[in-house]
């Protein structure tokens, strides 16, 4: 499981995605991506590279 999520997410709060992040903590395969300057549309160019980059790279690891 990959979760990225915007911490300037104006329609998911991150207190929401921090708890789904410790709902998640006993699946050794998930991962949390935090983007301090990404709302909910990533629409930060510097951090959507980023998380199109760790998607890859997460799809990389996990379907080989």
């Amino acid at each position: 499981l990959l979760h990225v999520h915007g911490k300037q997410d104006e329609f998911v709060g991150f207190e929401h995605a921090m708890a789904y992040e410790e709902a998640c903590k006993m699946n050794h395969n998930a991962r949390f991506l935090s983007l301090p300057n990404s709302n909910h549309d990533f629409s930060n160019e510097t951090e959507r590279k980023i998380a199109a980059e760790e998607t890859c790279l997460w799809f990389q690891q996990t379907l080989t």
